[in-house]
């Protein structure tokens, strides 16, 4: 690991926090008091799309939405027909397999934001459509539904707040310039830690990487440092421009506690001094930890530490130099 002695352990805690109070602040503007979604934007060859298919059957249409909800506005980019469960002139029933493969196929930034289908009468809900918008903001998140007629073609857009279903403004037209997408390509590389019994299974691995390896990545990531070759981008036009980009995560530090067979701890690190390191593993450790060793294996920094008053065994730090590991004892 390079050592920049202008960099400090305060800047990697404040790119941490700095990340966490944004994404704070992003849910409390999601969940917060008042109207969460005040409009709804489907795109007007969208709507035309869902009027000619509306206009083929005298049953019932409906459609997932899929899109982003931003400063109170939905905004909806396609629309995914039900795979239907029941379906006639009055009622519709999507099925359950198309709409779990749909939201495993979204990319990040969108998501499923409600559903879209029409009335043969009068665009307004039925008790049974208001009994479904409350089913689905019951399980969370910022909601919108869309009702429409073919004769004559038009729409109107409800949300919920509270365990209310309210009307909000429906505006059917061509997307604006800055409205419309942007899609990029982002590489992460991973280097993940794990600690378990010996006698654990390949299937409670699994289960538990699949709890835990979003935490892990926000620990990795912090606020995401994104680079374009090897310069961090300046700005979103230079992303686009590029169209696929590097993501950055902190610098894992192994800390192998040699008093225990197997524990090892993890710390990530921007561009720390040596000094504080040792001081950061001393604050998350004890001041009773001493650093006996230290190595590089595959680009992990590692340290073996010992603590003061428990016999320590081999570790995995013995096994390195062989391999072409850095590894020195420190006096």
């Amino acid at each position: 690991m390079e050592i920049n002695k202008n960099c400090h352990l305060l800047k990697h805690l404040n790119n941490h926090a700095a990340g966490l109070l944004g994404a704070l602040r992003l849910v409390a503007q999601a969940g917060g008091e008042g109207p969460s979604i005040d409009k709804v934007v489907l795109p007007e060859p969208l709507f035309n799309m869902a009027v000619e298919r509306g206009r083929e059957t005298t049953a019932e249409v409906g459609f997932f939405t899929i899109g982003l909800v931003r400063k109170r506005t939905a905004f909806i980019y396609d629309l995914v027909e039900f795979d239907y469960d029941e379906k006639s002139p009055v009622l519709i029933r999507s099925g359950v397999e198309r709409k779990l493969r749909l939201v495993g196929a979204l990319p990040l930034g969108l998501r499923l934001i409600g559903n879209m289908h029409k009335h043969p009468g009068t665009p307004s809900p039925s008790l049974i459509d208001e009994e479904m918008f409350l089913k689905y903001a019951r399980g969370g998140g910022l909601h919108a539904f869309i009702i429409y007629t073919v004769e004559p073609a038009e729409a109107r857009a409800f949300t919920v707040e509270g365990e209310h279903v309210v009307e909000v403004n429906c505006e059917i037209r061509e997307l604006r310039e800055e409205e419309k997408l942007f899609s990029i390509r982002l590489k992460l590389p991973l280097d993940i830690r794990v600690c378990f019994p010996r006698n654990t299974s390949l299937f409670e691995l699994k289960l538990l990487l699949a709890n835990a390896l979003c935490l892990e990545l926000r620990r990795q990531v912090g606020l995401p440092r994104i680079y374009v070759g090897e310069r961090e981008a300046s700005d979103m036009a230079e992303l686009v421009e590029a169209s696929l980009a590097d993501v950055r995560p902190y610098s894992p530090v192994d800390v192998e506690a040699s008093w225990s067979s197997g524990l090892f701890y993890r710390f990530y690190v921007d561009e720390l001094e040596e000094g504080e390191l040792r001081e950061s593993i001393k604050k998350a450790l004890g001041d009773d930890v001493n650093i006996l060793e230290e190595a590089f294996h595959e680009g992990v920094k590692l340290l073996r530490v010992q603590r003061r008053g428990i016999a320590g065994g081999e570790g995995v730090l013995e096994g390195l130099a062989d391999e072409g590991g850095d590894k020195r004892t420190r006096p």
